[in-house]
């Protein structure tokens, strides 16, 4: 047998064990249970990085999607300054309340980012 198919045999065995967890990170934990609860633009958020470097879901690398959640919230933070930064909402200018409704939900996004 080769290092390659003892490896494969290994994983299928300890996903055997823990059926529905993940496995790439060793033994499913307390923390693989349950994963956090996301809105759907949050967890678009996350997704696009795991799949962009790993070709894996979120739930796939939870301690991976945990550790780069404030980093993501960082940088969304800075983005939303640069793009859409703060300015006072005077009168009726529907185009500023629009880029204020849009600051908003993007400043949520990168809080509940910031809470995983």
């Amino acid at each position: 047998m080769s290092d390659y198919t003892d490896t494969i045999d290994y994983y299928a065995a300890l996903a055997a064990q823990h059926e529905g967890k993940c496995v790439y990170h060793g033994p499913a934990t307390e923390k693989d249970a349950a994963p956090p609860e996301l809105s759907p633009a949050a967890r678009a958020v996350l997704t696009a990085v795991t799949l962009t470097k790993y070709d894996v879901p979120p739930e796939g690398l939870p301690a991976f999607a945990e550790e780069m959640a404030p980093l993501l919230a960082a940088a969304l933070r800075a983005a939303v300054e640069q793009v859409l930064p703060h300015e006072a909402l005077k009168g009726c200018d529907p185009a500023a309340w629009e880029r204020d409704e849009m600051r908003v939900q993007l400043l949520a996004i990168a809080s509940e980012l910031e809470s995983l």
